[in-house]
């Protein structure tokens, strides 16, 4: 989550004093609560190798001019380019894993 916070803020911004927090949604699950929130069976979450990152929820917390879906394809866009990771784009999270 670190490596992608890191990206997204560089891509955004060159000061490297801004910086635009990223919300972890989830991380590590257990087997039952994969189950229980409706995770894949073989999520990789389940071994602590993928996390859900959302951007703030406050909009002044946010990139000016930047909406909610704008932040998400910013931090989609600067997971992807990050080597080793799958990042996948969902309705309100975007959804990191290592390959």
């Amino acid at each position: 989550a670190e490596a992608v916070r890191e990206a997204y803020n560089n891509a955004i911004d060159s000061d490297p004093n801004t910086d635009y927090g990223i919300r972890i949604t989830s991380g590590y699950r257990n087997p039952r609560n994969n189950d229980r929130v409706g995770g894949k069976e073989k999520s990789k979450h389940q071994w602590g190798n993928a996390v859900d990152l959302a951007p703030p929820r406050n909009p002044n917390a946010r990139p000016p001019g930047k909406s909610y879906q704008d932040a998400m394809t910013d931090i989609h866009e600067a997971a992807s380019k990050l080597g080793g990771y799958l990042a996948l784009k969902r309705n309100d999270h975007v959804h990191v894993q290592i390959r």
